[in-house]
């Protein structure tokens, strides 16, 4: 996945992961060594429920990307833009 943002081309970096209700967005080796774990505003962990928005755009060069709206730290909303290798069965497990 991709975030788009700081890690801005950060390819293969990041575990996206929706389970047992829950969205799992962190980073991966290289990635994760360069800033302490928080630092770069990729670590989310947080109740499928708190996704404000979930869709798919056209992400060209990449294929298909997906668009998140989620809670930050601050109360606000951050957009996450991820390119993923399965985009619909991501999207499908954070419906159900």
């Amino acid at each position: 996945g991709r975030c788009r943002g700081h890690a801005a081309g950060a390819r293969n970096c990041l575990f996206v992961a929706v389970g047992q209700g829950e969205l799992w967005i962190k980073p991966v080796f290289p990635l994760k060594l360069l800033a302490p774990p928080g630092d770069l505003g990729l670590d989310v962990h947080l109740p499928k429920s708190a996704v404000t928005s979930a869709r798919t755009e056209p992400g060209l060069p990449f294929g298909t990307k997906v668009v998140l709206q989620l809670p930050a730290a601050d109360g606000a909303t951050k957009t996450v833009d991820l390119f993923l290798k399965s985009p619909d069965a991501f999207l499908a497990a954070l419906r159900t």
